[in-house]
């Protein structure tokens, strides 16, 4: 049965936000945007069926350490400047959930940093004013993950109702109109030539400048993967796609 994100999220910060600390299972340096300090945290709002780091974002309860803001910021300054980079992100998990923690992270990271928020943006979407705080900071760049291209496949993909995606909807508008840096990670593998053609479409005509945000996601189907995507019912678009026979 489909669940209610928010209401995950709310769960979620309120057993494994301890004040205002939060769980994080891995700092590390990644090649990804030509290299960049990476703070894994754990917990998410959603369960999507080809997540690469599911069995320890999923679980709060039974990975990572609480780190607070200045402690988190720190790791990753520290990684920025061992790798001689001014990039750093937090991903592995949902880095919204816990408010407060995120916006003081930030606040805590050098001003001539770029920080990377990598998010599904169903929160950002729920409460535009979680925007309006983050438009605040000029070193932030949003990459927004996008799950799918209608609402039955949403809920397929993410184990959420389907009209979170509206959310995710809603956060890039919003996002678009602060005037953010951004862009949308789009799972291209997961879609037929049409379906991805004609949902581009539709994000044009609510955001007419989104086209040029759009990255295109690849799917690595780890043989991990494979039979939870089987379990969702995602086979078909995989065939459809042509990503397998």
């Amino acid at each position: 049965m489909a669940f209610d994100a928010v209401k995950l999220s709310a769960k979620i910060e309120k057993e494994f936000c301890v004040d205002n600390k939060r769980k994080y299972y891995r700092f590390r340096f990644a090649k990804q945007y030509g290299g960049i300090a990476t703070a894994d945290v754990a917990g998410c709002n959603l369960r999507c069926s080809y997540c690469w780091s599911q069995n320890k974002a999923w679980y709060p309860e039974t990975n990572g350490d609480y780190f607070s803001p200045k402690e988190v910021a720190g790791k990753l300054t520290k990684l920025m400047v061992e790798n001689k980079t001014g990039k750093c992100r937090i991903s592995g998990g949902e880095p919204t959930i816990c408010r407060n923690h995120l916006i003081e992270v930030i606040k805590n990271l050098p001003s001539e940093c770029l920080f990377v928020l990598e998010t599904n943006g169903i929160l950002l979407g729920y409460d535009p004013s979680y925007i309006k705080e983050l438009s605040k900071f000029s070193n932030l760049h949003i990459r927004l993950s996008i799950k799918a291209s209608d609402f039955d496949m949403f809920e397929q993909i993410t184990g959420a109702k389907k009209e979170f995606l509206s959310n995710q909807i809603s956060a890039v508008k919003s996002i678009d109109e602060a005037g953010i840096s951004y862009n949308l990670a789009v799972m291209h593998d997961l879609y037929s030539e049409k379906k991805y053609y004609d949902f581009l479409e539709k994000l044009e005509k609510i955001i007419p400048s989104v086209h040029s945000k759009i990255e295109n996601e690849q799917l690595i189907l780890f043989n991990f993967l494979k039979s939870r995507v089987e379990k969702r019912s995602l086979i078909e678009y995989l065939k459809e796609s042509g990503r397998i026979q």
